[in-house]
């Protein structure tokens, strides 16, 4: 478990630091990172990284149509708490 919480949390930063990043390129009409890059971190440990940088970099908020980057974001973040809870009541 404990494993489990460094990683995500390693994961959730190394996220927040693309979205950052993308966010950077976008201002200065530079190549953006793709989206399913931020997705596939977002999915893989990230999200509460993503969820993070959409409040800080104002990020991906427009609600129409970034919809399946919410979705995205917002599942795999209670996936991730969720599996987090989990393992620490079997413990």
């Amino acid at each position: 478990m404990d494993i489990y919480l460094k990683v995500v949390l390693i994961i959730s930063f190394i996220t927040l630091i693309f979205f950052g990043i993308d966010k950077a390129r976008a201002a200065d009409s530079k190549t953006r990172i793709p989206e399913i890059t931020l997705l596939t971190l977002t999915a893989i440990g990230g999200a509460l990284g993503a969820f993070l940088g959409r409040i800080l970099f104002n990020h991906k908020r427009n609600v129409v149509s970034k919809a399946h980057f919410s979705v995205v974001i917002y599942v795999s973040l209670v996936l991730q708490v969720g599996f987090y809870i989990f393992c620490i009541v079997m413990s």
